[in-house]
């Protein structure tokens, strides 16, 4: 191909353009939607818990550097106008590497296969392109349709390099949920935080405790925390204070608002909640006990929720309960016990999901055949959830 064409040259400028317009957006949006947490969390653990990340910037300055690697390095490579999209490829390779990093996060930040498997990427790479510049130029001396043949393979070459590059990075959707909701509780934005994941049933402990915060927040722990999934028992509604320096969120803000800190590392949360409850002053006490009575719900102590639900609400059929306290109570009258508090309505809907329960053959089948209407309920999670 005769690339001295004024045609030529000019499909040539266009197509670097493209391809490097492409890049910045696919790079900008990457690092900033998608990834934008999982980079903010490295660099909040590589700097001791000092500094906090912002994704918008971070992805704009990262960009403007990945573009410029590519501007440097594409002086040596010079590669064929068809190929141009391959200069990226370590550009590419780094935010890659960028956004895995933080995978292990909560056991500190390492390069894992990273440390060797970086530098040998490059190596090949080098070695490749100094294979492929030693093969001639076979491409069509024809000028017509030039801009096609020189946008397609580029256009290729990008769409594989950024396949690679999400293959290759932090996909965990626990994860990703985790630090959302941690960027919208630093900002008070409990609306926000509550809604990231909202349809997904994958959570981790930090994402479930997160969640519990924000809830109490809007003071409605009670009345929406079994929509949610709860996996880890009372145990999901506290973090570890350890926990600060590898979370963007301070774990001692749960902690304040509750009116004390634990003992001591690792302190079982209702053993926590416990001494709370039993403390001779609470200054936040209505936080405190929300958290001390959705605890004994989630560790399914149905008779110690009973006993302990007169010390914070008034029981009559006039005052209405958070809505999971009411299922609570529904679910203990039908295992034979009396209560002074009962929602008619709530008990008729637990007769058709106990019908429906009991016709199934065997657990498994039960709970597949409630879970759809069911899911969501207190009656469920009593059934079919067992803490991990």
């Amino acid at each position: 191909m005769n690339y001295n064409h004024p045609q030529i040259q000019k499909a040539v400028h266009i197509i670097h353009i493209v391809v490097g317009f492409l890049f910045c957006l696919f790079s900008f949006l990457y690092l900033w939607k998608v990834q934008g947490g999982v980079i903010g969390m490295a660099q909040h653990v590589l700097s001791g818990g000092q500094t906090v990340y912002s994704p918008l910037v971070g992805a704009i300055v990262l960009t403007i550097a990945l573009f410029v690697l590519q501007k440097v390095l594409n002086r040596f490579f010079r590669l064929r106008r068809e190929l141009y999209a391959l200069s990226f490829f370590p550009s590419f390779l780094c935010m890659a590497c960028l956004t895995d990093v933080a995978a292990s996060a909560y056991s500190g930040i390492s390069m894992g296969g990273w440390k060797l498997g970086l530098p040998l990427a490059f190596v090949v790479f080098i070695l490749f392109i100094l294979i492929l510049k030693r093969f001639p130029n076979r491409s069509n001396s024809h000028v017509g349709g030039v801009e096609v043949r020189l946008f397609l393979p580029n256009a290729i070459s990008l769409l594989l390099l950024a396949i690679m590059t999400c293959v290759f990075s932090n996909t965990d959707e626990k994860i990703h949920q985790q630090y959302k909701i941690e960027y919208c509780l630093m900002n008070n934005d409990y609306e926000g935080a509550l809604k990231v994941g909202k349809k997904s049933n994958q959570a981790n402990k930090e994402t479930t405790a997160l969640r519990a915060y924000a809830l109490s927040k809007r003071n409605e722990l009670g009345e929406h925390l079994f929509e949610y999934p709860q996996l880890y028992g009372s145990e999901g509604l506290l973090i570890p204070r350890a926990d600060s320096v590898h979370m963007v969120f301070n774990p001692d803000s749960l902690y304040y608002a509750l009116g004390a800190y634990p003992r001591y590392h690792k302190e079982p949360a209702m053993e926590f909640l416990t001494l709370l409850k039993q403390a001779p002053h609470q200054a936040i006490e209505p936080m405190a006990g929300e958290y001390y009575l959705c605890g004994l719900l989630l560790d399914k102590r149905l008779q110690d929720f009973v006993e302990t639900l007169p010390d914070y609400y008034v029981m009559m059929d006039s005052v209405a309960l958070p809505h999971y306290y009411e299922e609570a109570l529904v679910l203990y009258s039908r295992q034979g016990y009396y209560t002074e508090h009962l929602d008619s309505l709530l008990d008729s809907q637990y007769e058709k999901y106990d019908s429906i329960k009991v016709s199934a053959k065997n657990a498994k089948q039960a709970a597949n055949l409630t879970m759809n209407d069911y899911q969501h309920t207190y009656w469920w999670y009593y059934d079919f959830v067992n803490k991990k």
